[in-house]
């Protein structure tokens, strides 16, 4: 996981000040998928500005916490739980609010199987809070799957 090298300071101390930056955006984006992962649904919303939009594979934007929580319960129903391993996180070389994330994500079906779906997220920031929530995954084998088909 990278961080940018910045100076120790500048003629104003904007480096010394920017330098906590990265560190207190990844932790915020680590704990998105740690209370996600932990049905906590509360705690991860806690994480995200009213105004939050999100996008999750090819369906609609949409904008607010209510949106997002109601999206998010959607999903729920499908599963009995989840699980997100984080393989790489980095941050845009010319945008610091820009982060990505690459990671696995494994939903634990109601019939007890599980199925395991790569994945790429884009968060956009303001200050310790995410303005932008995009998941980029085939969503379509965990929603649309028969019964009794597990993995």
């Amino acid at each position: 996981m990278n961080d940018p090298v910045a100076p120790a300071s500048d003629a104003h101390g904007t480096a010394i000040a920017l330098a906590g930056i990265p560190a207190m955006r990844r932790a915020v984006i680590m704990d998105v998928f740690a209370t996600m992962d932990g049905g906590d649904l509360d705690g991860m919303v806690e994480h995200m500005t009213d105004d939050v939009t999100t996008q999750f594979g090819n369906n609609a934007e949409i904008s607010g916490k209510a949106a997002f929580r109601a999206l998010f319960n959607d999903v729920g129903q499908a599963i009995s739980g989840l699980r997100h391993d984080v393989l790489d996180l980095w941050h845009a070389v010319e945008d610091f609010d820009v982060w990505v994330v690459q990671l696995i994500v494994s939903y634990r079906l109601l019939d007890g199987s599980t199925v395991t779906l790569p994945c790429c997220n884009v968060f956009r920031m303001r200050g310790d809070l995410i303005c932008e929530y995009r998941v980029y995954m085939d969503i379509g084998p965990v929603l649309n799957r028969p019964a009794g088909h597990g993995v």
